[in-house]
């Protein structure tokens, strides 16, 4: 499946046209917690506009405060950061060099060899910078109840988040070029303008993690370990570098630091398998026979699939 930022430059603008065709009000927004080819087109018959205070008030319903943190969203703040542009800018931007994609006119359809000819990344990238480009405040779409007492504040808080996400987004076109030093250099300047800036922190924390990978791979532990050490310092409760680094401390011999990054891993995502089978094996290596079995009935529990939950119970 190609996604709406891998078309091939001139079908997305074409891809959106259709949407305002459709919806002649319509907002563009961009979820940028992390690396994606994903852009979401939100459309109405009413001019868009945000009542900012009771977007702030719904973010309070913890089932939806729960699944926009799955995204890495952890505040309302953050979600209105997302927006990319609406209403006339977005008409600008989407207007097609020439027909619209339609049953009749395939234009996509037929775009797919030359998306492949450079490359689906090739065409993210270069649709993804159109479209950093053309960003604009969400601030001139709020609307407010009578005289706001937070509005002032609602916008310095809106004003830093848009200065500090121009560095992130720059980063994630770096990374998406392969060029993984400048990226780190942008989050890294995302974060001095925004010191919570949690989509920054995640990026930083897996590219430390791609690079500890790599040392993993050539056989360059200590390196690895350093690597480790320095994601888990943008991302603390993070389960994927709390489990990587124990296991790279196990194979060092450091068992009481496996053990320690085993449990944080576990704490972080509690149904996260691998970390409990890691821990497991652990435990049975040094003969703690009750307490694998424990994380072994736990991972199984989690996953009554897993195979290696399965045999490892079967040997106990």
């Amino acid at each position: 499946m190609v996604s709406p930022l891998q078309l091939v430059t001139g079908g997305l603008s074409s891809h959106h046209a259709l949407f305002l065709k459709a919806f002649p009000h319509a907002s563009l927004w961009y979820v940028n917690t992390n690396v994606n080819p994903y852009t979401l087109l939100v459309g109405s018959d009413e001019p868009f506009l945000i009542d900012v205070e009771r977007l702030v008030g719904d973010y309070s319903e913890p089932s939806v405060a729960e699944d926009l943190r799955l995204i890495g969203i952890e505040t309302p703040f953050d979600l209105l950061n997302c927006f990319i542009m609406a209403e006339g800018p977005l008409s600008a931007f989407c207007r097609p060099e020439g027909m619209l994609n339609t049953d009749q006119h395939p234009i996509i359809e037929f775009s797919v060899p030359r998306t492949r000819k450079i490359g689906r990344e090739g065409s993210w990238l270069l649709n993804f910078r159109d479209v950093v480009q053309a960003r604009s405040p969400v601030t001139s779409f709020f609307v407010y109840d009578g005289v706001s007492p937070s509005r002032q504040t609602i916008e310095k808080k809106m004003a830093i988040l848009f200065d500090a996400t121009g560095p992130l987004l720059e980063g994630q076109m770096a990374q998406l070029a392969g060029h993984r030093d400048a990226a780190l250099a942008s989050y890294q300047k995302a974060i001095s303008l925004n010191a919570e800036s949690a989509g920054a922190k995640t990026l930083i924390e897996y590219l430390y993690r791609e690079k500890a990978e790599r040392f993993r791979r050539e056989k360059k532990l200590d390196l690895a370990i350093e690597s480790y050490q320095q994601a888990l310092l943008y991302g603390p409760r993070s389960p994927k570098s709390h489990n990587n680094i124990a296991t790279l401390y196990l194979a060092v011999g450091r068992t009481d630091l496996a053990e320690t990054h085993f449990n944080q891993a576990i704490q972080a995502d509690a149904h996260y398998v691998t970390p409990r089978l890691n821990l497991g094996f652990l435990y049975r290596e040094a003969g703690s026979f009750d307490r694998a079995a424990e994380q072994f009935k736990a991972a199984h529990e989690i996953d009554p699939t897993n195979a290696v939950a399965v045999e490892a119970l079967r040997q106990q």
